[in-house]
């Protein structure tokens, strides 16, 4: 019996993911490009069409998640943000009105540009999520250094390896 594994990561760095498999000898490894603004813009038009989003706007928020790695998920979600709040802008009678007018797109960049601020991370916590796990272990175990000793800390480049390498340990314990 013949058995195949398919990992498919969203991820630009996927040797985490994919490290068991790299000691395989058969293992083969296909990489995607991301998509380019142009493949965005063309994939918000098909399943949108070209009359409902202003293509400035359009293009604002594909240059953005082009160059952010060229998520398709992102820019349909900041799409559907933007028309959220373009739904909101509007009263009901401004709104049928808007429609009637078959050359003016609904959608504008000043609604892109709250959907962009909306889905802008600003709490810590988004914050943190988004660094490196070596950066969360480093800045977890200087936090742990500072609670311990209190108030501001100077912290020697070996004592500061030390703690990461504690704090590395437990985390792999925690996972075992």
């Amino acid at each position: 019996p013949r058995f195949t594994l398919i990992a498919i990561s969203k991820s630009k760095n996927d040797d985490q993911c994919c490290s068991p498999l790299r000691d395989h000898h058969h293992a083969h490894k296909l990489v995607f490009p991301a998509y380019s603004e142009a493949d965005l813009i063309s994939i918000v038009q098909e399943r949108v069409g070209k009359k409902v989003i202003d293509l400035e706007a359009l293009q604002m928020i594909s240059r953005k998640v082009a160059s952010e790695g060229g998520n398709a998920n992102e820019v349909l979600k900041i799409t559907s943000e933007a028309v959220t709040n373009c739904h909101g802008s509007f009263t009901m009678e401004e709104l049928v009105h808007e429609l009637d007018d078959d050359h003016k797109p609904l959608v504008h960049v000043s609604h892109v540009i709250q959907a962009l601020q909306e889905n802008t991370p600003t709490t810590l916590n988004a914050v943190i999520c988004t660094l490196p796990p070596a950066a969360k272990v480093i800045l977890c175990a200087v936090i742990a250094l500072c609670e311990e000793k209190g108030g501001t800390v100077e912290v020697s480049l070996i004592t500061l390896k030390r703690l990461c390498m504690d704090a590395t340990n437990q985390m792999f314990m925690a996972d075992v």
